[in-house]
């Protein structure tokens, strides 16, 4: 009885320390510094190993091993706290920027979405403070909460005619 307890309060504590902390990244391929999940549907681009830097522009589609995968998401905090990211081009192909994407890039002073963007998440860029250039595509139908909050350099955002969805 006493092993048990023992047991059963050490596999707790073990869980309690893992929950404070980020999970490493998961990823399938790594292909010119940005990194991927691949899927039939597409690959999506996640957050690595390494954080984003510099000016990064994401490919409409990437090869891996001998299949050809169209680049079709920005994930969930992909981007997120990358602080030497300066700009992003998002190609034509991704339709979906996630949640956090972007969130705290203090240097990212630009971006460009495609025009297959069709929705921006929620705190996409929020903390993105020296971020003065962004073009939204007429493809876009939703932007999330609190997407551009926090953006302190940003002039002006021309939001789309197509926009049915504000957070």
């Amino acid at each position: 009885m006493r092993f048990k307890h023992f047991y059963l309060t050490s596999l707790m504590t073990v869980l309690m320390c893992m929950v404070g902390t980020k999970a490493l990244a998961a990823y399938d391929a790594e292909i010119d510094g940005i990194y991927y999940i691949l899927s039939a549907s597409g690959a999506r681009v996640v957050a690595g190993d390494n954080p984003y830097s510099g000016d990064v522009v994401i490919p409409e589609a990437v090869s891996y091993g001998d299949k050809t995968y169209s680049v079709v998401y920005i994930g969930y905090e992909a981007f997120r706290g990358c602080k030497e990211l300066t700009s992003v081009g998002i190609p034509n192909s991704v339709s979906a920027i996630g949640d956090n994407a972007f969130y705290g890039c203090s240097n990212l002073k630009s971006a460009t979405v495609g025009t297959g963007v069709t929705s921006i998440g929620a705190y996409a860029f929020y903390y993105c403070g020296s971020l003065k250039d962004v073009v939204l595509p007429g493809s876009l139908t939703s932007i999330g909460e609190h997407a551009f909050y926090y953006c302190s350099n940003l002039s002006a955002v021309v939001i789309p005619n197509s926009v049915t969805t504000m957070g």
